[in-house]
């Protein structure tokens, strides 16, 4: 059962990642793929934790770095769009 588990995580989180390497447009695509990879690690921790003790405080701390994450991605993302006028990819090499 444990062992389910854990392959459903590391498939999850490797067709995110060759998402993320695949996809090469715009950079909303790569964050929302990257916050998806955050949440699966932060789930894969949350499942470990819950087998081998009660982990609310790491998965309080863990929740909060994931919000502060995503919220400085976005403000990246409104700064980059207001300095070049769009969020593809082409405009941060050329």
């Amino acid at each position: 059962m444990i062992i389910n588990f854990f392959s459903v995580f590391v498939i999850g989180f490797m067709v995110l990642l060759v998402m993320f390497f695949m996809q090469n447009k715009h950079i909303i695509n790569s964050l929302i793929i990257l916050e998806g990879m955050m949440l699966m690690v932060v789930s894969f921790i949350f499942f470990i934790l819950s087998l081998a003790s009660s982990g609310e405080e790491v998965m309080l701390l863990l929740f909060t770095f994931s919000a502060s994450e995503a919220a400085i991605g976005l403000s990246l993302l409104i700064s980059f769009i207001r300095l070049y006028g769009s969020d593809m990819m082409m405009n941060m090499f050329g």
